[in-house]
């Protein structure tokens, strides 16, 4: 889902669930897995543009220092 305004810069977020069915000798153990991404983007003239991501990932049934991973990236693009 993205939404657009004033013709330069563009708001949008998406997210993904998946539950991941996985099976071990104690048993049958399902994880869900989800992730959150935000995005911005922003057309300063018609060769320079800006973009910015963020990213979210959590996977049920890690330990709690694993259980989520944050991804930021941030990225410029002049076209000759």
């Amino acid at each position: 889902m993205s939404y657009i305004f004033a013709d330069a810069v563009r708001l949008g977020g998406d997210f993904v669930y998946r539950m991941i069915a996985t099976s071990n000798v104690a048993g049958d153990d399902d994880k869900d897995k989800y992730e959150i991404v935000a995005r911005v983007d922003c057309k300063y003239s018609p060769k320079l543009s800006f973009q910015a991501w963020y990213s979210y990932i959590n996977v049920d049934g890690n330990t709690e220092a694993q259980s989520g991973s944050k991804n930021v990236r941030l990225q410029t693009l002049y076209q000759f």
